[in-house]
């Protein structure tokens, strides 16, 4: 995860020296953009290298200081196939809006992780429109 500053052309040869054959960068223009990235690619089909998530939750955290939030959520949004998306605290990125309208069919719950200091009202009430 992450652009060539998080890993590295040296890193990504180390792999492929190690036998390493199918090598993907999953790298958005920030952090909130490469969460709906990932999300994206959760939910595609097996059969094209996604993970086949099909779940209807789709949870927002703080990208910038809900780490604990997210961590917390990680296992039960993977075990449900939901999905984690990370936002600023007081606005939502267009990348996520594009997310949650992309997957409104299959999305039926938005959830803001931690409270109105955390993820603003104003977040989560977007993210219910976007879907």
């Amino acid at each position: 995860l992450g652009g060539p500053d998080r890993v590295s052309q040296k890193v990504k040869g180390q792999l492929t020296a190690l036998g390493v054959r199918n090598i993907v960068t999953i790298a958005g223009q920030d952090r909130f953009e490469t969460s709906a990235l990932l999300g994206t690619l959760a939910r595609l089909g097996t059969d094209v290298g996604g993970l086949g998530q099909d779940g209807s939750l789709a949870a927002i955290a703080n990208g910038l200081t809900g780490f604990a939030d997210a961590l917390a959520a990680g296992p039960y949004l993977a075990r449900s196939g939901g999905t984690l998306l990370l936002s600023p605290p007081a606005r939502l990125p267009d990348s996520l809006r594009k997310f949650l309208a992309a997957h409104h069919q299959t999305l039926t719950s938005v959830l803001a992780l931690g409270g109105p200091s955390t993820i603003s009202e104003k977040v989560l009430v977007a993210g219910l429109a976007a879907k």
